[in-house]
């Protein structure tokens, strides 16, 4: 007896696309130089209602404030807002069900209900997961960097910096109810996670002739950096018809982390150089 099969490539692919953008401009004079420059890029993946967006803005600046002392600043904004598709994830991907699934099932909606995979309780409808499911991340993240190089004596010079690495990140989960059968009652999920280091470098260098061909230079210098790091993890379960938030579910959870580090430490160095031939 004739079957009827079903090809699922057009509704589950698309071309893929690539849009980037940059621009920049730079300049100065003979003590003061700057650079300021943006992107951005749009992307469409080959697998429907998959998509990644990227910003970013970048500023250098240097400023020489006297023959002794030169300043470089720099920051970077970044921000990106991705949407994931289940892939191959303990039986929920997309392309894990087609490859599971005999081609005679039909997969498509009947009175827009979506018909649960028959290949077992892990597996999800692929269609189901591309109109109805969300996976969201958005993360926005700034770095930036302050450095002053002081040159008192002609044979000393002193430098410190100041940096920082700051990032918010929030990835999202949302499963509607009945489109799994290991959550009838549908699952929602958020992650927020917050990071900062801040970090500190001084070091200071004496250049010394003692005598003629000998040439000696002695460093000290110190570190001092502190780091966070704070996660927290909220979801529920049987969710409401029309809810996706974590507080349209009757049965919830959450989690919660903090690490905090502080590191501090100091070194010294001294080298020695005889008429450019020995070195220690």
């Amino acid at each position: 007896n004739p079957v009827t099969r079903y090809d699922y490539q057009s509704d589950i692919f698309r071309p893929g696309s690539l849009k980037e953008t940059h621009v920049s401009a730079e300049g100065g004079s003979d003590k003061t130089t700057y650079y300021i420059g943006g992107s951005y890029s749009g992307e469409d993946g080959i697998i429907k209602a998959s998509s990644a967006l990227r910003k970013s803005g970048r500023v250098n600046l240097t400023q020489t404030l006297s023959p002794q002392l030169k300043l470089n600043v720099g920051a970077n904004y970044i921000t990106s807002d991705t949407e994931f598709e289940p892939n191959g994830e303990s039986g929920q991907g997309v392309i894990t069900a087609l490859l599971f699934t005999p081609s005679t099932f039909s997969f498509y909606p009947v009175n827009g209900i979506y018909p649960q995979a028959p290949t077992g309780s892990a597996f999800a409808n692929p269609l189901a997961v591309i109109d109805l499911w969300k996976a969201p991340q958005s993360v926005h993240r700034f770095v930036g960097s302050a450095n002053a190089v002081f040159t008192p004596l002609p044979n000393l010079l002193m430098q410190y910096t100041l940096g920082y690495d700051g990032y918010q990140m929030e990835a999202d989960q949302f499963i509607p109810r009945n489109t799994i059968a290991s959550e009838p009652t549908g699952y929602t999920t958020a992650v927020l996670r917050e990071s900062r280091i801040v970090n500190n470098d001084g070091v200071g260098t004496l250049t010394t002739h003692p005598v003629g061909g000998v040439e000696l230079g002695t460093s000290l210098g110190f570190n001092y950096t502190t780091q966070f790091i704070g996660t927290t993890v909220a979801t529920a379960r049987d969710l409401l018809a029309t809810g996706e938030l974590v507080s349209a579910g009757a049965v919830p959870a959450a989690g919660q982390s903090r690490f905090d580090l502080v590191t501090l430490g100091f070194y010294g160095q001294q080298t020695f150089a005889w008429r450019d031939k020995l070195y220690l």
